[in-house]
């Protein structure tokens, strides 16, 4: 396994990793093995350094938790029996087993409530001191109820709120990389918005609706391109549609 620093040991380390390692622990760098981790998970923390060098560590180290929903330990699979923070959130042994806990929990929430954002969203996180924020966030991004095929963008507004922003696009990007296997027998990949292709002229009645449900913000192109990565839809033609829905 390898001297463990949190969750993080020298056998996570990608390739580029091992040569920082080598050095710091090499005659120049002079560091302890406990010294060099620390220096590389610093530098891994900081996406400028992540897109000069590359990843340093691998993606099932993305912290030490593992955990991008801060779910709460109730025996989930995959937990450690570890937890973290005054609510007891759990540890996970895998980036797999934290993002598969998240799935599963978002998905019985999401039947539980017929979809229902506002209410998916006061259960989840019933702990947090601004809960309403919380519940506007979301809806901002997927509207006032999410079917099945938008438990994905669900999944990634949570993670999202939930990190911060360098953290978020790890995740995000190990979640996009892995999808099929994370959401394999709970829901649908096919139809995640992140990789929908659809152009927004024949958007469905359904999101017309959503966009113009009373108290939800219209989405701005930006926001839409961060969802929909792949997609074709020009600033002039998203313009076009926000017009003729507003």
């Amino acid at each position: 396994m390898g001297l463990i620093l949190g969750d993080t040991t020298i056998n996570d380390l990608t390739e580029q990793g091992k040569q920082f390692y080598d050095y710091y622990t090499g005659e120049d760098g002079g560091m302890s093995t406990e010294e060099a981790l620390k220096n590389i998970k610093v530098l891994q923390s900081e996406p400028s350094n992540v897109s000069k060098y590359g990843d340093l560590i691998s993606s099932n180290s993305i912290t030490d938790y593992l955990n991008p929903g801060n779910l709460v330990d109730v025996g989930q699979d995959g937990t450690t029996g570890k937890t973290y923070g005054e609510n007891e959130f759990a540890i996970f042994d895998s980036v797999d087993s934290g993002l598969i806990a998240l799935t599963k929990d978002l998905n019985k929430k999401v039947g539980d409530f017929d979809g229902n954002v506002k209410k998916i969203i006061s259960k989840y996180a019933s702990g947090d001191p601004d809960v309403k924020g919380y519940v506007d966030f979301i809806t901002d991004i997927v509207g006032p109820t999410v079917e099945e095929n938008e438990i994905p963008t669900l999944i990634e507004s949570i993670i999202i709120k939930e990190n911060k922003p360098e953290i978020a696009d790890q995740y995000l990007k190990y979640l996009k990389e892995n999808s099929d296997k994370i959401y394999d027998g709970i829901i649908s990949s096919k139809n995640n918005t992140s990789k929908n292709n659809t152009r927004l002229a024949e958007i469905t009645q359904k999101d017309i609706d959503n966009f113009k449900s009373p108290g939800t913000k219209m989405m701005d192109f930006d926001t839409y391109q961060y969802f929909n990565p792949d997609s074709t839809v020009t600033r002039e033609e998203f313009n076009q549609l926000k017009a003729r829905v507003a």
